[in-house]
């Protein structure tokens, strides 16, 4: 019988029952675990034959009746036949030949009873309801009603609105005609909504006045409205509505996670449906302007009969929730149509932060645009105004979508969007990011930006200078040429934005452009609060260009022997041992015993790995020992092997997570040993990381296992078991990162072959591996251990004759603020900092010239500092 159609389904019952010599009318037990399901199908003129329910067994028989009786039979059929029609989402029709009903269906008469109960039992509703069938009208005002009522009720006593959440607010549909029932389940509640009897409110009837006081204009789909009620809450669509209430505890934990379900948008739809009135009823709720925009987004045609301009703002925010991108599509088309004030609505909601996270998240969606520009515009006036607290940018993981508008193709001689497009930009850039501008030029915004006839638009094109590449100082000269840049002060402030490591490769160029500004700015007699800062800032780009984290960049080179062998071979480990043929002695580039001519010499490299029972030549620089393994050639030690849990791993260790959004981790299968020397410190170990695509939505994160280092892409932040210690240029699609380790313990970084600068100690340890970890979609990474990008380099050397002039100019500065402020009492504003600076500069330049005791006198200090002379 499990194989019958539903066409001969009462056929095969009836032959079941004469073959087994089974009166008529006695029942037959069917133990089958399925809801309440009546049907009947007419045998002959007064015999039918029905199923009903008991429990979980099913009676089977034929029924005697009348002729009246046969024909209330028959009405219950269709009745009954309808409701098969909802419930296995087909669509089919009851047809009545001679005197038998026949039920038939799309299928071809092909379903299975099997399949008829697996698609009645299904816990997703099929899509076809939601297209089809309409709830009955008083069942969903009452649900809503009931609804708002205990969301309304648990604001007033003070509850956490926030814990209706799916797991404790659901839709069951019954298949018995009962009326809803609500029950309270902590501050959530079971919301059950009838199926039987479902009528749709736009057919011809008459509706009772008292209850539906409205016109014929404001009926609209209740059926829809009650999917928002549930979806709003639950943030999901009907297509993909998890079946929390036969989950565990735990299963649901898992569900809400994979929806990265939040918390605070049940507050948000709280807000949306008692912002209004309290004394508001359901009524006027479901025939509001707020529920006929949720109905507008779900439904898959529009309502002639909805005027779009009538949409509710909130409501069409709530839509950026949805995980069916249509949804969201059509929410932000609506909402972005014309200026609408999107800040000013957020502005006033209680969960604002969040939620203009999300505004932002779906905004900068650049696919959104590729059918239609015309929401770019306005939607780039929203962004800028809610941008304008950096701490939208860096809210949440994947900040990198911020860049994805960088992707459309855009008209610069549209001067609005042109501005707006400016004004992104500059936000971006001041956020310290690199990212944004390496997109940029990859699709010449910044030189169409910088042309000339746009240069006098707007001041915020200064921001991007300092990601303009070595170009950014003669770019400083033109926005000059072209006040831009209006003054002197507003020049050392760019100068001051451009990253160390773009300034230490002129420092020649920079320091002279210092000293012009300066110069000028004392023979002007300039007398303001400018002149203080421009100084204090002069002075810090001195001592960085100059002097900052010298040591620890001088601690992560290489040993001499290393470099030589790097020039004609690619390696992945630094050899720690080398070998002269012609002296037939062995050094050690840790400690610098080698010959000063070796570079001359044909030289013979030894690997040699830790192993505690072994002795050192050097064992008083080493205290651990080492073995050696001779080889002729390094090349041909073993590449270093790495393993990657999960992702796609390809050749040349580049590895794609493809559409997995799940993290992974990628990582050495060997440890690699740490030797300290605290004496002659070098880079024991350093690998980079060529990120050929970094997806619009993920995060890349280098680091060394075993350190706790990490440096984040998405952020820029430098972690250290989890803490922010230091803050670096976000990196993305097409940059490259570097990462290494000196025997002294300290961690230094590289970006694009640039020493980033940023040192982080980390504690004494002895073993390390290369660890990077993925996480997001279409996410392309490769691991480099040999040709790398980055060549160390000497720390730029000024000539002693330059910082002899140097320190005479900066000796006339000082000298003229001490005067001044003599004057002006409010010049002293930033006193401290500029000593604080000063005296940094003096530990490090040389203070014994002639020429420094001659100015020190007049100004009676007690001691050759120039700290004294403040």
């Amino acid at each position: 019988m499990d194989s019958v159609s539903i066409l001969n389904y009462f056929d095969a019952v009836y032959e079941l029952k004469k073959r087994a010599y089974l009166p008529l009318s006695q029942p037959y037990h069917l133990s089958l675990s399925h809801e309440h399901f009546w049907i009947e199908k007419q045998i002959n003129e007064t015999q039918f034959l029905g199923v009903n329910e008991k429990g979980t067994e099913f009676d089977i028989q034929v029924i005697t009746s009348s002729s009246i009786e046969a024909q209330i039979y028959e009405k219950r059929y269709f009745e009954m036949a309808t409701l098969v029609h909802y419930l296995s989402g087909v669509a089919k029709t009851c047809a009545r030949e001679l005197d038998k009903f026949y039920l038939m269906t799309e299928l071809k008469n092909s379903m299975s009873l099997d399949e008829f109960l697996v698609h009645k039992n299904n816990v997703e509703i099929p899509k076809v309801i939601r297209e089809t069938s309409n709830l009955c009208q008083e069942v969903i005002i009452r649900a809503a009603e009931e609804l708002i009522s205990q969301v309304a009720s648990a604001r007033r006593m003070g509850m956490v609105i926030g814990n209706i959440s799916p797991d404790n607010l659901y839709i069951e549909i019954s298949q018995s005609p009962i009326r809803p029932v609500y029950t309270l389940n902590g501050y959530g509640i079971d919301l059950k909504l009838d199926m039987i009897n479902a009528r749709s409110l736009s057919t011809a009837f008459p509706l009772n006045p008292d209850i539906f006081p409205f016109d014929d204009k404001n009926i609209v789909d209740l059926w829809g409205v009650g999917v928002c009620l549930y979806a709003a809450v639950t943030r999901t669509v009907m297509d993909e509505m998890p079946h929390f209430m036969t989950s565990d505890k735990d299963e649901v934990t898992k569900m809400i996670l994979a929806e990265n379900y939040i918390p605070s948008l049940s507050e948000f739809i709280a807000e949306l449906v008692t912002d209004r009135t309290y004394t508001m009823k359901a009524v006027d709720h479901l025939f509001s302007r707020l529920f006929k925009t949720w109905l507008y987004l779900f439904k898959e045609t529009e309502r002639d009969s909805l005027d779009l301009s009538e949409l509710d703002s909130k409501a069409l925010i709530s839509s950026f929730y949805f995980k069916d991108k249509h949804i969201r599509k059509r929410g932000f088309e609506q909402l972005f149509a014309k200026d609408c004030g999107v800040p000013k609505i957020l502005s006033t909601m209680p969960n604002c932060f969040d939620v203009t996270r999300t505004v932002i998240k779906v905004a900068t969606h650049y696919k959104f645009y590729e059918e239609n520009k015309e929401f770019l515009v306005n939607a780039l006036v929203a962004l800028n105004e809610l941008m304008k607290n950096n701490a939208w940018i860096r809210a949440e993981s994947g900040p990198l979508g911020l860049y994805r508008l960088f992707y459309i193709k855009l008209d610069f001689t549209n001067a609005k969007l042109r501005k707006e497009i400016i004004r992104y930009l500059s936000l971006l850039c001041k956020n310290n990011t690199l990212t944004a501008l390496i997109i940029a030029k990859q699709k010449r915004i910044i030189n169409d930006l910088l042309y000339p006839r746009y240069l006098n638009e707007s001041s915020d094109l200064t921001v991007m200078l300092p990601f303009c590449g070595r170009a950014n100082i003669k770019r400083i000269k033109i926005f000059r040429d072209y006040r831009v840049i209006g003054n002197d002060f507003e020049e050392i402030l760019a100068l001051s934005a451009i990253p160390i490591h773009f300034k230490r490769q002129r420092p020649e160029i920079i320091l002279d452009q210092i000293q012009e500004l300066m110069s000028r700015m004392v023979k002007t007699s300039t007398v303001s609060q400018e002149f203080n800062e421009s100084l204090s800032i002069a002075l810090e780009i001195i001592y960085e260009v100059l002097f900052k984290c010298k040591h620890e960049h001088e601690i992560n080179r290489s040993g001499e022997c290393c470099k030589l062998f790097t020039k004609s071979h690619s390696y992945n480990t630094i050899p720690f041992l080398t070998k002269c043929t012609r002296c037939n002695m062995n050094f050690c580039p840790a400690c610098s015993r080698f010959h000063s001519s070796s570079q001359s010499h044909s030289l013979q490299f030894l690997i040699y790995t830790l192993n505690p029972k072994a002795t050192c030549a050097c064992a008083s620089a080493h205290p651990s020992a080492f073995t050696s393994a001779v080889l002729s050639d390094l090349r041909e030690e073993k590449q270093i092997e790495l393993f990657a849990t999960g992702g796609v791993e390809h050749e040349n260790h580049i590895y794609h997570t493809e559409k997995e959004s799940k993290e992974i981790s990628i990582t050495s299968v060997a440890e690699i040993n740490v030797f300290n020397d605290d004496i002659r410190p070098v880079t024991i170990f350093y690998y980079e990381v060529y990120v050929q695509r970094a997806g619009l939505t993920g995060n890349i994160k280098v680091g060394l296992e075993g350190t706790g280092v990490e440096y984040c892409g998405d952020t820029g932040d430098i972690l250290m078991d989890g803490e922010v210690i230091e803050h670096g240029p976000r990196f993305g699609s097409k940059d490259v990162v570097g990462i290494g380790i000196t025997s002294s313990y300290y961690v230094y970084f590289t970006y694009n072959g640039f020493n980033l600068h940023l040192y982080v100690e980390c504690e004494p340890i002895r073993e390390i591996r290369p660890l990077v970890r993925v996480k997001g979609k279409h996410i392309r990474v490769q691991l480099k251990f040999n040709h790398f990008m980055c060549d160390p380099k000497s720390y730029p050397a000024v000539s002693q004759a330059r910082i002899c002039q140097l320190m005479k100019e900066i000796e006339e500065w000082i000298k003229y603020y001490a005067e001044k402020t003599k004057i002006f009492p409010f010049m002293k504003s930033n006193a401290d900092s500029i000593k604080r600076i000063v005296s940094n500069l003096s530990s490090q330049l040389p203070l014994n010239f002639p020429y420094f005791d001659a100015h020190i006198v007049p100004i009676k200090a007690s001691s050759k500092s120039i700290c004294n002379i403040i």
